[in-house]
């Protein structure tokens, strides 16, 4: 097995993992920062916001999509407590390149992506307006299906 960590910043490191048992690649960004009461809640909603969009790629519909052109890679994240550390980790994993019939270079777009992914994000307003646009769409049709139920809206 293969492992290369690289710290891209303070907190902010990249492990590359390559291994002849599988036939995949993992990559994965892991930020960690200090447990703290102020910010604890925020760092915990932070992977499950990154999972929405890009500024290149506006709906999960387009990031699978751009998951399926990439041999079916997947992209996951999540957050675990390590000591008096808040750990955010980003996963990508695809296909060794040895494994495809061309020179693809998969690892790189795979590093792309979770680059995007991770670090380039949406306008805040814009992604706001965005996520408040999806949630009133969900209240819209729950309310309408329970109007129909004949049951009163709160």
């Amino acid at each position: 097995m293969d492992e290369k960590i690289i710290e891209l910043k303070k907190g902010i490191k990249l492990h590359l993992i390559k291994t002849e048992l599988f036939k995949t690649n993992l990559a994965c960004v892991i930020i960690t920062v200090p447990l703290k009461r102020e910010t604890v809640t925020l760092n915990t909603l932070i992977p499950f916001l990154l999972k929405r969009g890009t500024n290149n790629l506006k709906t999960q519909y387009e990031i699978n999509d751009k998951l399926e052109n990439l041999y079916g890679s997947t992209y996951d994240c999540g957050i675990d407590k390590s000591g008096d550390n808040q750990v955010i980790k980003f996963y990508m994993e695809g296909i060794n390149d040895k494994f495809l019939p061309g020179k693809e270079e998969l690892l790189k777009q795979n590093l792309d992506l979770l680059f995007e992914l991770v670090f380039k994000r949406f306008n805040p307003f814009s992604f706001i307006c965005l996520t408040l646009s999806r949630v009133r769409l969900n209240f819209i049709a729950i309310s309408s299906k329970l109007n129909a139920c004949g049951m009163p809206i709160p």
